[in-house]
């Protein structure tokens, strides 16, 4: 059987500019593509200034392209109005 291609994580956060970690290491900002993954399971996290970190888990498959689309949330600023 031909191989597979080469499995791929396409990773975009709402607002852009986030930085990426996939099991906790650093990919730069988003939207960022991660080629050459190990296939299973992947921890993916978004963080940025003045916004909620926010983390998901995807299961990546052999020879995959898989875009995960990551929304983080403004932070609450107290006593700010």
């Amino acid at each position: 059987s031909a191989p597979a291609g080469p499995t791929q994580l396409v990773i975009r956060t709402q607002p852009e500019g986030a930085r990426v970690t996939v099991n906790g290491i650093g990919w730069g900002e988003s939207p960022v593509t991660i080629r050459h993954l190990e296939p299973g399971e992947e921890r993916i996290r978004g963080t940025m200034g003045g916004y909620v970190a926010a983390e998901r888990s995807v299961t990546i498959d052999e020879g995959v392209r898989e875009t995960v689309r990551i929304r983080l949330s403004p932070t609450l600023a107290e006593g700010q109005s």
